[in-house]
């Protein structure tokens, strides 16, 4: 076998690839329904193996574990959800919320299957969704902590003699 011929026989045709994704496909379906009907803690591999009608080889030969197969049910669903929270540029608490609603809802409207699941399964994806809130409610935490301390010294200070005086009701300066 020549070097050439190795390299070769390495890369799956395109044939086999559009094949491996149907199937990757009609796997993640599967695991879907099967997840919505128990959950991902109860489901084993030979339930999704069953449903998607396909052997156990091909099952491992597309993902590790049946979180890997949660994880690429989710993670899509995920990343849009993500970049659109990137997208909200107000500073404005209230605003900001709103926001996050509408995202919920748009999300819900196109995945609602992968949407159910997130939540539901909220702790076996936190990790996910803490890294798809951090865009958004990172600088807003930092606002609000540089608000509360600048209101704490505030509080601190009494009008126009600048005479210290305790933060906390019935304490000594």
């Amino acid at each position: 076998m020549t070097p050439q011929t190795a390299t070769t026989a390495e890369i799956p045709s395109p044939q086999t690839l559009r094949r491996q994704e149907r199937t990757r496909k009609t796997i993640l379906k599967a695991a879907t329904e099967c997840f919505l009907n128990n959950s991902v803690a109860t489901v084993s591999v030979e339930e999704i193996i069953e449903a998607a009608d396909i052997s156990r080889g091909t099952f491992y030969k597309l993902f590790r574990h049946k979180e890997d197969v949660f994880t690429q049910i989710a993670r899509p669903m995920l990343g849009s959800y993500g970049s659109r929270l990137a997208a909200i540029d107000s500073t404005d608490p209230r605003e900001i919320f709103d926001r996050i609603i509408d995202v919920y809802i748009q999300i819900w409207r196109e995945d609602s299957e992968a949407f159910s699941l997130a939540s539901r399964e909220a702790p076996s994806i936190f990790h996910l969704l803490d890294e798809a809130h951090a865009p958004v409610v990172q600088p807003d935490r930092a606002a609000r902590n540089t608000e509360n301390r600048e209101g704490r010294v505030r509080s601190c200070v009494d009008g126009e003699n600048g005479d210290r005086r305790s933060p906390h009701p019935g304490s000594r300066p």
